[in-house]
Formats: C-alpha cells, structure tokens, sequence
C-alpha cells in the first residue's frame, strides 16, 4: 500500500502537465490525512489505537447523534460513549453493543459491516457510512479490548514529562523539546532560523500589531549581542502597544461592542471596560485577577473602581431599546448570553448547546445549563434600554483623573468665556446708530441664515400633494401617511394655508439639526380653531416618545406658546408665554434660543412683541438635543401622527419659518409686518451682531466650548440583588415555560461545583482555578499559543469537547498548562516563552531536507520555488 502510494506520488511529480500533477500529489495527500495528527499518512490503522485520538472522533461524527449523551434522541437505549453503555447494554438480541476483544458478538460492530440495509447502521438513509479505514480503526480497537478513556480534555492534568531528543537539535526551552520529538516521530526536521529582519518584523506584529520603524531595524540588525533578541522581546512586552494587541482577541471573544445590538443599535459607553482590558494586560494583571475581576470583581472584599468596572465583561451582550418588547424574554436572552460566553471564554465548551434539550455530544445536561444559568440571573437589571439612558442598569459613573480634569477645564473655560460675554463692550455713538438703522434692507436681513420658508401657497387645482412636493422651499417628504387625509388648502394669512385636524402633519426635508450650543429661530402664522388635549406641535423636529430628543414650537394645552429643548424627560428646557394665542384669529408666533443651554436664553413672541415667560423646566444640563427625524409642520413628531389627538395642532397653519440665528426683536417685528421703529437698546445689540468681528469671534469660541462633551460616562457592570432570584429549567429554553427549579452548581462532567465555595460568581471564579478543574488552563494557553502562532495546539479554541478538534501536541499542551498554572497564571511570562522558542524563530521558508516516508523512497532538495516535497509537506501541514 505505502509503496502503491508513493509511486502515484512520483508519477505526479514527473507528469508534463505541472499543474495537474500538483493537483493530484494535494489530492493524495488529502486522502493520506491521519486523524491522529493531521499530517502525512497512508491511511494504515496505528499500532495502538487510542480510543480518544482514533476511536471517539468515528464515533462521534458518526454514532453518537443517536448513541450519544442526549437522552431526548437515543436510539435504542443505547449509549456508544461511555464504556457502561457500549460494554453493559443489553440490546433486544439479548447481545452487547461491543464486547472486548470479541467481533464476533460485538453488535454495533456487526450491524456496521452488516450488507442488509434493514440491520446496517449507520442507517442508509442518514448517508454517514463509516470509510473502510474507520472500520478498520473500531476493528482493531475491538480486538485490542476496547479501551474506553476519559474525554481528554476533561482529564485532570497530570505531571508532564519532557520529552528526551537528539543533542544536535536547536532548542532554546521545553517547548522546543515536544516540537523537535513530534517532527522526529513524523520523519521530519526542524527549518532554518529567520533572518533577523524577519524575526523583527514578526516579532512586532505578534506583540504589539504594528511594524517595526525602519530605525528599529537598523538597531536590531547590527546588533550582534547574543542577548539582543531577548532584549527585543522585553521592549516589546512593554510597549503600550502590547495591551492593546492582547485586548484585541480578548474583546472578540468578550463580543465587545460600543453599541447596544438590537432594532436602532443606539451607542453604548463600553470603552472604559475596553481601555480596563488594554491596562490590565499591560499592568500583567495574572489570568486568575484578570478573570476573576471580570466574573465577580463587585463581590471581592471592599471592590475597588476598576473590579467592579471590569465585571461589565458579562454586560457586553446586546440590548433591547425597542419599546414593545416582552422583558422577562429578554432577560433569559442576556443570561443565556453570558453562559455561552462563559463557555467558550473560559473553558472551552459549548453550552449554548444544552439550553434546549441537553447536548447531543458532550456530557452537559440541560439541567446543567440552567444550573449555570443560575449564577447570572441575579442582577437587578431590566430587559430594555430607554433611549436616553446613559447605561442600562446596574451601572457606574466612569472614574477617571484625565477625563474629570478635562471636564473641569472645559466648565472653566465657559465660565470665563461668558464673563467676557457679558463684560463685552460695543460701542457706537447714538447717531451713527441711528443713521446706520437707516441703511438697513429688512428684506436681506429676512432671508439671512434662513434655514427654510414654508409659504404654503397651492393652487386649488393641483393635487395637494403634487404642490406640497413642488412648490414649497425645501426638499420635503415624497408622501404623507396615506391613512391620514392630507391636510386641507385653506386661505392663509396672505394667500393660502395648510389646516390640520390634530391627527394629520407635514413632514418637511433634513433640516434644521441644531443642537443645544447651537443658535437657532423659528415662527409660523398660525390659526387655532380649537384646544387641544395635548401641547400641540406647530414646528418641530423631535424623536422618540414625548420626553424624547429635539426641539419645538408648541400651542400648549392651555393655549399659552411654548418652546422646548429636549434631551430627555430629566433633561430640557422648557419656556411658556403667560398670554395665550387665542383661537379663530390669525396669530404671528416666534421663538428665539441663543445657545446657552440655559432657559433664559430662550425669548419668545407673539404678534412680533416679545413676551413674560414661565419657566417650566431649566436642567438641560448641555445634554445633546439633536435627533434623526425630519422637521413636522401640525405634530409634534412625524413618527407620532396616527396618534390622533396626541399632539396634533387642529387649526391653520402659515408661512413657517426655520433661522440658523437669534433672530434680533427687530427683525421679528419685520417678520410681523411692522416695519421696525428705531429701539437703541435692540439696535445696538442689531448692530454689534452684524458688524463686531471681535463679538462674532467670541460668540464661535463659546457656542464650541459648550459644544464639548462633558457627562461622566456611565458604564454597566454586574451586581447582586439582596435576594436570591430563582432559576428554572426552561423548556426548550422559552422565557416563560418554567419546569423545575434549579440550584447553583457546574457540569458533573468537567469538575462538580464543592458546597465549601461561595455559592455566587466568586464561587464560580474559583471553581475555574480549582487545581483539579481540567479545562481553564488548557483553554487559556492554547488560546495564546494561536495568538502566538496562528493556530491553537487545538483547533478548535472555543470548543475543547467531542465534537471539537484534537490537541496535535497533547503532551505539550498540558505540560504549558501545569507550568502556566505553577508560575503564577503570569501571561507575560508565557508569551515570552512562546516566542522565545527555537520553533517561533524559524524560518517561514522551507530550506531542510525532510523525509517523508521511514523507507526513505521520497527525498526532496532545493528551493521552495519548485513542485517539491516541501510544498507537498507544507500541504499536509496547513489540511
């Protein structure tokens, strides 16, 4: 057979068509693939067959979705992954599944290689048969005794002994000792090592994610200082670079994100947890802090700041914002979440698996699961976000020096900025005012900044909305709510008007974003005919419910003008005329703000008089009012309008316009109909506007400072309630389809949770750093050797159970786990290791001759370039 396929190979090495014959050797070495180490092979059974490294990945592809550890699906009572069932089991024959050592009356055994399709199994319709290679494996294994282990991954780790090797071997440190016997078992040799420019640059990538500078190389390549390239690896350990290539893979697998997930996917403020992470493997904070901090920091004795920030971990799951959601569903939805990830995150398991039914490969119960689940649920937290919530709770406000120190100069800054506002001096003599009064053209001063005019002048012939598309200044929407009647052409104030009947709107074009530092004006003609339920909208540009987001102009409920500022319910502006609009007359309303954030920066006008205001809230608190809708002329909020008598101006409405400016008093009047009489005090405040660079300047430099962002980020973290929540097993993991109840406790099969531990997180915490827990330290160091070398020892980081890849270097494996564990879970300590290895600082280039078979039928030599043994080596290696 070995001779049969090497020869294939030779023929395809000397074939005149080079590209097809490169295409058999690949194919052939595909079928060569050993599961056992996942390189070159000839399909031969080993000598030895191990039941986790030959045996269960058969039968686990093949057998155990039926013979598995899922009760809800076994076949025939019976059970092929443990040896009780394959050994015990009595089928309806009377005989065993498998008996040691005995074909002949091993069942399963007979029913595989059976050719009657009714007694055949895998049955033919599930289309798995088992390879004549397979077969041969389960048959030697058979005759061998059918030695049943342990999963490997949930064995404890045991003392490892380093392997012995040839002298002349390049070995820097153990590790290179398991690589260099692993090869050698394979008939290969170690490569060449990397020229230093390589080594530099690989180097740089891995540990810090960015290249070296040319003059870093300079440096590293004349240096022939034996302990130049350990140097090397120490600056680059300390680089602040360093944490944040680390926190880059961590935050995949913690599924960081910096919005909430859900319908609008609003911003969430999660970089403080993330620059914790960036710190943390900086500062080397020891793996067993670094993730116990995160799993329970809040419950550690007096939790500082940064313990109890680093528990946002479990709060990096999506939320719901969306306001009709069932949130007890979306509770289970977050604690699932956090399960999962604990599960891949730290031990390697899928128990996202087990929610619904218990899995169908490992040994996880569905109990199990909620057992799990039981350690998450007891967080007061609700299943949605409002929209202006700063952070859904439990939450902190983020502590930090630089930030508070930045904020507090920015409120100084203002303040100072403000005095010189207010101590500002224009002068100009009383007649040069005037005489410069004179020169005004008041239809210019009409038209500057305006953001938009609204005349609403239709023809009665045309459709309403052929002329709402057509004819009014800006772009406008292309349809209104085909539910509502469009709103009616009546005569306006001059010429035409638009009356709504409290149930209908205009929606107008992306216009008039400003913002709460923003100057801004607006005003209409309108004509009530009635009061309405509600403030009722006559321009606005808001979001959301009714303390959501934006900005109006509103006839309130009392027939009094009002104008607001809106952040959120507790964070607005909000100012009321004491005189009332009254209904049936045509009535001039207008409102200035001057972006202060403050409501006495706002004024309002009826009749092109300003008026005495009530002020109905002031804590605006320079919280952002800019929302995504588009202006409404008649509703408070277009999204609102099927909502009837819910903010809806009943009444006329005329001529509406939108200013990027405080409009002066003067200007209104204008805007009235008065032609503006000579006031000194408003004509000089007119003229300092217009004309006072220096004012103008000030003004630009204070609006920008109040722009600045100053909130106290609040972050999410985790925290307890007083009192125990209950957790039930859910079936089929539905939110409100509670069976029994559930105790807190871990999977039997990785390591029983002891009654002696904190019955919480903390618990939990330590639980995974029980000496005797199989899987933390395995998962943890395979995880780094992928980082490190771009492929785990395992596959499979997320999934260590029977489903997921073996360990190519087993033995390697638990001996960096053990020594991991023993050096005080110190991370910068084991990536030195890795890549201070004799293995990392190898060529990437094939240059050794290598021996691919023990009759040494197939040498190679020569460049990389060539169709050689190297590229057919380098095949196997990557399949």
């Amino acid at each position: 057979m070995i001779h049969s396929f090497l020869g294939r190979i030779k023929t395809a090495l000397v074939s005149q068509n080079a590209c097809k014959a490169f295409l058999a050797v690949l194919f052939l070495v595909g079928c060569g693939k050993n599961k056992e180490n996942g390189l070159l092979a000839e399909n031969t059974v080993p000598e030895v067959v191990d039941f986790n490294y030959h045996v269960k990945p058969i039968l686990s592809d093949k057998c155990f979705a039926c013979h598995g550890p899922d009760k809800a699906n076994q076949k025939a009572d019976l059970r092929l992954d443990t040896e009780e069932g394959a050994f015990r089991t009595v089928l309806e024959s009377g005989g065993h599944p498998i008996v040691p050592g005995d074909l002949e009356r091993s069942e399963a055994y007979q029913r595989i290689i059976s050719k009657d399709l009714e007694l055949k199994m895998p049955p033919p319709e599930f289309n798995v048969d088992l390879t004549p290679y397979e077969i041969e494996v389960l048959e030697k294994w058979i005759d061998q005794g059918a030695a049943y282990k342990p999963h490997w991954a949930f064995t404890p780790l045991g003392e490892v002994k380093v392997p012995e090797i040839e002298e002349s071997a390049r070995t820097n440190n153990p590790i290179d000792y398991f690589i260099v016997a692993k090869l050698g078992q394979m008939g290969l040799g170690q490569s060449g090592e990397a020229t230093k420019q390589e080594l530099i640059r690989r180097l740089s990538f891995d540990l810090t994610g960015l290249p070296p500078t040319l003059e870093e190389i300079e440096t590293f390549v004349q240096d022939d200082s034996p302990e130049t390239y350990e140097k090397l690896v120490d600056t680059l350990l300390a680089s602040p670079h360093y944490g944040e290539r680390m926190a880059s893979a961590w935050l995949d697998v913690a599924r960081y994100a910096d919005s909430h997930g859900y319908q609008d996917d609003k911003p969430r403020t999660m970089w403080p947890w993330r620059d914790w992470v960036i710190q943390a493997y900086n500062d080397n904070l020891p793996y067993d802090d670094f993730v116990t901090w995160q799993l329970a920091g809040d419950l550690l004795p007096n939790p500082t700041f940064a313990q109890k920030l680093a528990t946002g971990f479990n709060r990096n799951h999506a939320i719901s914002q969306e306001g009709g959601i069932i949130e007890e569903e979306y509770l289970a939805e977050y604690v699932a979440d956090r399960v999962q990830t604990f599960g891949t995150a730290f031990i390697g398991l899928t128990l996202q698996c087990a929610r619904c039914h218990d899995h169908k490969y490992d040994p996880l119960s569905q109990k199990e699961f909620y057992e799990m689940f039981a350690f998450f649920n007891n967080v007061n937290e609700r299943g949605r976000i409002g929209y202006f919530d700063l952070a859904p709770a439990p939450a902190i406000p983020y502590e930090n020096e630089l930030l508070e120190n930045e904020i507090n100069d920015i409120h100084k800054m203002v303040a100072q900025l403000e005095g010189e506002q207010a101590n500002f001096t224009h002068k100009i003599e009383e007649q040069s005012l005037k005489n410069w009064f004179g020169t005004l053209d008041w239809e210019s001063l009409k038209t500057e900044k305006l953001a938009s005019y609204f005349k609403m002048d239709f023809s009665e012939s045309a459709s309403v909305k052929d002329e709402i598309t057509g004819s009014l200044t800006g772009t406008l929407n292309d349809k209104l709510d085909a539910h509502i009647p469009y709103p009616l052409i009546v005569e306006g104030k001059s010429e035409k008007a638009l009356a709504f009947n409290g149930a209908n709107a205009l929606v107008i074009g992306d216009i008039g974003d400003y913002e709460h530092n923003s100057e801004f004006s607006l005003g209409a003609w309108v004509n009530p005919s009635k009061n309405d339920k509600t403030k009722a909208g006559i321009i606005s540009r808001r979001n959301g419910e009714q303390y959501q987001g934006g900005y109006g102009l509103y006839r309130d409920m009392d027939g009094t003008l009002r104008l607001e500022l809106v952040h959120s319910r507790d964070n607005a502006i909000a100012v009321k005329t004491k005189t009332k609009i009254p209904l049936h007359q045509w009535t001039h309303v207008f409102g200035t703000y001057d972006g202060s954030g403050r409501a006495s920066g706002v004024t309002l006008f009826i009749n092109g008089q300003p008026q005495a205001t009530v002020t109905a809230a002031d804590n605006l608190n320079g919280k952002s009012i800019l929302v995504g809708n588009q202006p409404t002329i008649g509703h408070w909020m277009a999204r609102a309008i099927n909502r009837s008598g819910y903010g809806g101006f009943t009444g006329a409405i005329d001529e509406v316009v939108l200013y990027g400016k405080e409009a002066n008093p003067l200007e209104v009047q204008y805007l009235f109909g008065s032609q503006p009489h000579f006031e000194p005090e408003w004509a000089h405040t007119l003229h300092r506007d217009r004309e006072n660079k220096a004012w103008a300047a000030l003004k630009e430099q204070l609006s920008d400072m109040r722009g600045k962002d100053t909130t106290i980020p609040q972050v999410m973290i985790m925290e307890e309630m007083d009192t125990i929540k209950t957790a039930y097993i859910l079936d089929r993991g539905v939110y409100d389809a509670k069976l029994d109840p559930v105790q807190r406790a871990t999977p039997e099969a990785v390591l029983a949770f002891s009654k002696e531990l904190p019955q919480n997180r903390l618990g939990l915490s330590q639980w995974l750093f029980d000496p005797q827990n199989p899987l933390t330290a395995r998962v943890i160091v395979n995880r780094m050797w992928q980082t490190i070398f771009g492929k785990g020892l395992v596959r499979t980081p997320e999934d260590f159970g029977n489903q997921g890849a073996l360990p190519s270097h087993p033995a390697l494996l638990d001996w960096l786990a053990l020594d991991f564990m023993t050096h005080g879970w110190d991370m910068k300590r084991l990536v030195k290791q890795l890549v201070m290895t004799a293995t990392y600082k190898q060529s990437s280039k094939m240059k050794e001759t290598y021996r691919l078979d023990s009759e040494n039928m197939l040498l190679a030599r020569g460049p990389y370039k060539k169709l050689t043994a190297e590229m057919i080596r380098d095949q196997a290696l990557r399949s």
